[in-house]
């Protein structure tokens, strides 16, 4: 009986339609001039980074007033070798966006992600390299003197991860978030050491509105689930109108959690088309997770950490996806926060130095249009708690407890500062160290 059942399985073949890695490289240009793409200038900077030394890559100094004078001596070196790395890492800020090409590892490779990942792999760690090589330039930069530089290259750091997100791999556009927060940090403890000019504000907040007012997305999944159509294509026979049924493997991708022993001894699995049609729907979901805040789903009463595995019917496989979803969405809304937070923070400035005093409330800055609109917190649905302190000032978002903890931060047990987890505010300014 088990071996009549089972022949399906393993009678008939798969039809391999579609070349996705082509696919998605033709998505990704998208018809744009391949001499404008970022990739170009960045591979130019990998080949001429000279590497890190050691010691600081071990150091814990976060700014060059505190290295001794023979530290200071060998990071001037360091920096200066890397001046045409650099150089490229600037040249790539002026052109028009960022793609990557795929190409398979391996032509006998059948599984598209175990066929195109090891490359991304490949090229990502030194994606990091740069970036780190440009932080330290830029806090040498500040430190020097040279402020408009330092902030430019906070710019080209923020616009490097800013470009890399929104397409892509998961991978990638985690790698894009990271440098991009590089960036913002940088920008904001400039801000705080150095009194910044009033000219230099003024472009860095129009550099930054006229790049964040692409709106384009911190995370999409699309490419993700290209995996699933890949995997379709392989493990499903093909009927000539895009159903089918599973193939030996396929049955992983097939049965969901509620499947008993009983209901697989009887061979009863989902068509290719129940299958696809329960992927756009798992996939939809998680992406309304990303365009859906944190507050608008905890006001309607919504568990964000388990939306994506309230839809039912789907394969096991995919739903061990949900966890790593939801941790990526709360990645995407703190990078979100922290965005919102920076152009706050340099609008207070901006009406600080030219009206001599601090608004008494944000509402100030967009009726005197240091702001275009109110910077929401995505944790409460409200703009961010401001607060004057004297000569200075609070701003913080009530973060991921949704409870406003009066600006105080969360610390661990050594009473070290531990923003972004899901305890007490993120206080933007002043910088927490």
């Amino acid at each position: 009986y088990l071996l009549i059942c089972a022949s399906p399985l393993m009678i008939g073949k798969p039809s391999i339609k579609i070349d996705y890695v082509k696919w998605l490289n033709d998505s990704e240009q998208a018809g744009r001039d391949t001499s404008k793409n970022e990739k170009t200038y960045y591979e130019k900077a990998i080949k001429s980074l000279v590497k890190m030394p050691e010691w600081l890559e071990q150091s814990t100094v976060t700014w060059p007033a505190d290295f001794n004078d023979v530290e200071i001596k060998a990071l001037n070196s360091w920096l200066e070798s890397n001046k045409k790395s650099l150089e490229a890492l600037r040249k790539a800020a002026e052109c028009q966006g960022y793609w990557n090409h795929y190409e398979r590892s391996s032509d006998e490779t059948e599984d598209l992600q175990q066929a195109i990942l090891p490359g991304i792999m490949e090229l990502l760690p030194n994606y990091r390299k740069l970036a780190f090589a440009m932080r330290q330039n830029i806090r040498y930069e500040a430190y020097s003197g040279d402020v408009d530089q330092a902030i430019n290259d906070c710019f080209v750091l923020i616009k490097m991860g800013y470009d890399i997100q929104g397409n892509g791999f998961l991978v990638e556009q985690l790698v894009g978030i990271a440098i991009e927060a590089l960036g913002l940090g940088e920008s904001f403890r400039i801000l705080e050491k150095i009194d910044v000019p009033l000219g230099v504000l003024k472009s860095t907040q129009d550099q930054l509105e006229n790049l964040y007012a692409q709106d384009k997305p911190v995370i999409s999944f699309d490419s993700e689930k290209i995996f699933w159509y890949d995997i379709l294509q392989r493990w499903f026979t093909d009927d000539g109108n895009g159903d089918g049924r599973p193939l030996g493997r396929g049955v992983a991708y097939s049965i969901d959690s509620d499947w008993t022993v009983l209901k697989i001894l009887l061979f009863d699995y989902p068509s290719r088309q129940e299958v696809l049609s329960k992927v756009e729907e798992y996939f939809d979901r998680s992406e309304e997770l990303l365009s859906t805040s944190p507050w608008d789903l905890h006001s309607e009463g919504i568990d964000a950490n388990s939306w994506i595995d309230d839809v039912e019917g789907v394969s096991v496989m995919l739903d061990l996806n949900g966890p790593a979803f939801y941790r990526i969405s709360q990645i995407s809304w703190r990078m979100k926060t922290q965005r919102r937070g920076l152009l706050a923070v340099i609008a207070l400035s901006l009406y600080e130095k030219e009206n001599g005093k601090l608004p008494i409330s944000l509402n100030e800055l967009v009726e005197q249009g240091y702001l275009k609109s109110l910077p929401i917190d995505p944790f409460s649905g409200k703009p961010f708690v401001y607060k004057k302190t004297g000569d200075d000032f609070i701003i913080y978002s009530i973060g991921e407890d949704f409870k406003n903890d009066g600006g105080e931060v969360y610390r661990d047990d050594r009473g070290r500062v531990r923003m972004w987890t899901n305890k007490g505010d993120w206080v933007l300014w002043p910088v927490q160290e």
